[in-house]
């Protein structure tokens, strides 16, 4: 390995003679950055690695001769007689009279350090003018950027050097992950390629997945598109487990492709009334409704009652003296829905909605009855003005508890966690379709199980929690009321998981609207292509070593490009990501390819409508095309 070595150690070997500068250190330089001037032939390209060899160091008390490592940062040229100055028609005859001069090309470097025992350290000396400058030879970048094998994460190589792997160090997620994209950058295709490689090492891996992007990773690239029975695995299928939530309708990736999977069902009766009323939608400010709900589960309880949303519902219903049959209204309701508004609430997600529909509600009558048959509760004595309120409220409460019924991931059981953390074991929770409420309680619920067992010392093997699409399980920025079910327990695992054993990978294309609190304790972050200055401000904030130069580099990354930052690599490296095995879920689609599809489908079926007696046949519904 290219080293630091002292008078009685033996060098690294010398360059061979017959390499030539690239070109010569001119001008003012410093610790942290030089110009070299060079040539239109043997300039470096942008976030090229340059080195000086036998720059002069101090480290302790001696100086040392060192091979500096430097990137490229920004390339130029001009020529002496085509200035800025000049109209179009004075460079028109300065280039027709061949009267131009040879261009000057510059490049600017930053000094990236010295390796020191397998240790980076920054440089104390500036460069000499006229010190030559030669490109850095694959071994010198594969001692910064390359490690041991078999106890690394090869995420790809270096972007201009594709010889030179880039292998992450593993413990650099022991401070948590962030991964932060925007849309089309290739975040997916990256978070795939951590999780096999983490997988392949003997970790944990739980991944809550809202977009079914890594339910295809059993099977290999080449055979996305095919079924699963019919498509080859990659090495460790076996050991990766998919949970989807029954009764999806419209998958992006129907069971035949995505291969065998369990039900992912959340035991309705484990939930608190506060649980259920989060879920629910109903605002924190609507303490009767959440007082008729916590009335309900308490009598189902004291009954022993394994109860669902539709059980929960007819308690209410009969509470206050209501049908329960799907969009019936009592006579009160139909008389008073014009002023009431909606009998549905709004979307649970939307708390502003919420609450205005809240406030929009009008009292109820209390005249009705309850039904033949129907439980009569609330009686006893009571005044009927308060026996009024609380039938009304019941009422209100059922408006909310009844849109629960449409969730198919309440059942009578959960998942067992300890299969979720067996070792080396990747479970994939697919939440396709559901909530935001759904999934942040999913979020909480594991997260707040995994923290007991691990603050009780139960905890046998670290555990990485993948949250994709962080910035709706933990936002930042809002009233404290706007925050989730998950936001209280994810900021907790942030800050101390790491003690315990609990890592997260936060996965993100909008660090602007995620949590300080989280982002700003991901030590190690995986920087793709970014073009939003807020999302660029917000890195900023939260990494102590991106700098302003770095993120001028984000809009520029190509797809599948990456900045490592953080304690998974030496130095910060560039990064062109590859060697996926398992199939990819989040790709785009290929819309051309959809385009003809369609056009042949319309062509052939209006081909068999002009031939069929009535013309008026049924159609066949829209084919999907796997991705």
């Amino acid at each position: 390995m290219v080293q630091l070595f002292a008078p009685s150690d033996s060098p690294p070997a010398a360059p061979e003679s017959s390499e030539q500068p690239i070109g010569f250190v001119i001008g003012r330089s410093s610790p942290q950055s030089f110009v070299f001037v060079s040539d239109e032939e043997t300039v470096p390209p942008r976030l090229e690695y340059v080195v000086i060899h036998g720059a002069r160091e101090q480290v302790d008390d001696t100086f040392r001769s060192v091979d500096l490592l430097a990137q490229v940062t920004g390339i130029r040229a001009e020529v002496l007689t085509l200035g800025e100055d000049l109209d179009y028609a004075e460079a028109q005859t300065v280039v027709s009279q061949n009267a131009t001069l040879p261009p000057r090309v510059q490049a600017e470097a930053t000094v990236l350090g010295y390796l020191q025992d397998g240790v980076v350290r920054q440089a104390r000396m500036m460069v000499l003018p006229g010190t030559p400058v030669h490109t850095a030879p694959d071994a010198l970048l594969r001692a910064f950027f390359s490690r041991d094998e078999a106890s690394s994460i090869t995420l790809g190589t270096l972007i201009n050097r594709r010889g030179v792997d880039v292998r992450l160090d593993p413990n650099g997620l022991s401070r948590h992950l962030a991964i932060i994209a925007q849309t089309g950058a290739g975040k997916s295709y990256l978070a795939g390629k951590l999780l096999e490689d983490l997988l392949g090492l003997g970790a944990t891996i739980v991944v809550l997945d809202p977009n079914s992007d890594y339910v295809q990773l059993r099977k290999t690239q080449a055979d996305a598109d095919r079924p699963y029975h019919y498509a080859n695995k990659t090495p460790h299928a076996d050991r990766i487990s998919v949970l989807r939530v029954p009764g999806i309708e419209g998958r992006r990736y129907t069971d035949e492709f995505v291969g065998p999977t369990e039900d992912y069902t959340i035991r309705f009766a484990e939930l608190d009334a506060d649980d259920i009323a989060d879920v629910a939608g109903v605002p924190t400010t609507a303490s009767r409704i959440r007082d008729a709900i916590t009335q309900s589960v308490a009598r189902l309880r004291h009954l022993n009652v394994d109860f669902v949303p539709r059980d929960l519902a007819q308690d209410l219903a009969d509470f206050a003296g209501v049908p329960l049959d799907e969009g019936a209204t009592s006579p009160e309701e139909s008389s008073d829905q014009a002023a009431s508004g909606p009998i549905e609430p709004p979307d649970g997600d939307d708390t502003a909605a919420s609450e205005a529909w809240l406030e929009g509600l009008q009292a109820l009558s209390t005249d009705s009855e309850p039904p033949a048959g129907r439980p009569q509760y609330g009686g006893g004595g009571m005044p009927g003005s308060e026996d009024a309120d609380l039938r009304r409220d019941a009422r209100n409460a059922l408006r909310y508890v009844r849109r629960l019924e449409r969730y198919p991931v309440w059942g009578h059981t959960t998942v067992n966690i300890e299969r979720l953390i067996e070792p080396m074991r990747t479970t994939i929770i697919d939440l396709a379709g559901t909530e935001k409420v759904v999934m942040a309680y999913t979020a909480e619920w594991l997260l707040s199980h995994l923290w007991e067992r691990a603050l009780g010392g139960r905890l046998r093997w670290p555990v990485f929690v993948v949250l994709e699409e962080a910035h709706n399980l933990v936002p930042g920025g809002g009233p404290r009321d706007q925050q989730t079910k998950a936001s209280r327990i994810i900021n907790t695992v942030a800050a101390e998981g790491r003690k315990f054993g609990v890592y997260l990978i936060v996965i993100t294309q909008r660090p602007s609207k995620i949590a300080d609190d989280t982002l700003s304790q991901c030590a190690s972050q995986l920087i793709m292509r970014l073009t939003n200055p807020d999302d660029q401000k917000a890195v900023q904030r939260a990494s102590e070593v991106v700098s302003q130069g770095l993120l001028s580099n984000l809009p520029g990354l190509n797809q599948g490009e990456v900045v490592t930052l953080g304690r998974l690599t030496r130095i910060p490296a560039m990064v062109k990501v590859s060697g996926r095995q398992g199939a990819e879920g989040g790709a785009d689609r290929d819309l051309v390819q959809d385009f003809q599809a369609a056009h042949r489908e319309a062509t052939a079926q209006q081909a068999f409508d002009r031939g069929s007696p009535s013309g008026n046949l049924p159609r066949s519904g829209p084919k999907r095309i796997p991705l």
